[in-house]
């Protein structure tokens, strides 16, 4: 973890899911890691997806202020699958993205 770099916990979710440590310059960045985890625990949990999740992210960081950021995100389908390839040990993986999330700040 870099100096620059703070930490962030989920609060509270509309999926029921807390916890998580997402490391970010930002709070905006630390909430796109935190709103990719919750759509795929609320996938998990029912296999009926919502196209919108609502959840509070924390700032953990020794000595800040521990404020607090609401969020909403928006997940939608994609027309058609993102594709790329990775390169995992000597073997190349395909992977594929079917929804895009948006993530937005909300008053609280």
């Amino acid at each position: 973890m870099k100096e620059s770099d703070r930490s962030f916990a989920i609060q509270s979710s509309s999926v029921g899911y807390t916890g998580g440590r997402y490391i970010s310059h930002t709070a905006q960045g630390a909430a796109y890691h935190a709103a990719n985890i919750l759509s795929q625990v609320q996938g998990k949990r029912n296999n009926k997806a919502k196209s919108e999740i609502t959840f509070v992210i924390k700032e953990t960081t020794r000595g800040s202020s521990k404020k607090e950021y609401p969020y909403r995100a928006v997940i939608t389908k994609r027309d058609k699958p993102l594709t790329w390839t990775v390169r995992s040990g000597r073997e190349l993986k395909t992977l594929k993205s079917t929804h895009q999330i948006q993530v937005f700040s909300r008053s609280t």
